[in-house]
């Protein structure tokens, strides 16, 4: 294809693709994006965009048996909204909670913890997360307590790391 310059304006153009060649195109783009390691995305029933690989893995928890208690605090937040997102959700997920404040965080676990953001944190969550699983489901099924801890940013200042997460899974039973 060879741009030509416009006689009066010397502006350049390119000439109008064929068919052909714009399917040849869009392969092309396909392939490098696949190289890449891009994923295609797709809207959910709800109108959310979710990469196809992440909606596989969603499904694929869906499919599980396993039911769940999530409390998650921080960056993880969004992760409900992928597990909702996706049909199946009110088979795998009994609760949701996400204890964003301080003072929230401190009434889920009954006590101030020594630190909000720590993998102790998580597993104290992922215990309660547990316990209130074997609450919800029926006597006998499949449950899993998840606790996550996590900061991604803030206006406060820090010690250490900008970004810190901490994830926990209390036992199937």
């Amino acid at each position: 294809m060879v741009a030509r310059r416009h006689r009066l304006t010397g502006s350049l153009s390119l000439p109008a693709r064929t068919s052909r060649q714009k399917k040849r195109l869009n392969k092309r783009r396909k392939e490098m994006d696949d190289a890449e390691g891009r994923r295609e995305e797709k809207k959910t029933r709800e109108g959310m965009i979710i990469s196809t690989g992440l909606k596989t893995v969603v499904e694929a928890i869906h499919a599980s048996p396993t039911q769940s208690v999530l409390y998650l605090s921080g960056g993880a937040s969004q992760a409900v909204a992928w597990l909702l997102s996706v049909p199946g959700a009110s088979s795998t997920v009994l609760e949701a909670v996400v204890p964003y404040s301080r003072m929230s965080m401190i009434q889920l676990l009954g006590k101030i913890p020594n630190q909000f953001c720590s993998s102790h944190t998580a597993e104290e969550m992922a215990l309660l997360a547990y316990n209130r699983a074997l609450k919800l489901s029926s006597p006998g099924s499949p449950v899993v307590g998840v606790g996550f801890t996590g900061t991604l940013a803030t206006s406060r200042p820090k010690l250490g790391s900008t970004v810190t997460s901490q994830l926990s899974l209390k036992p199937i039973c």
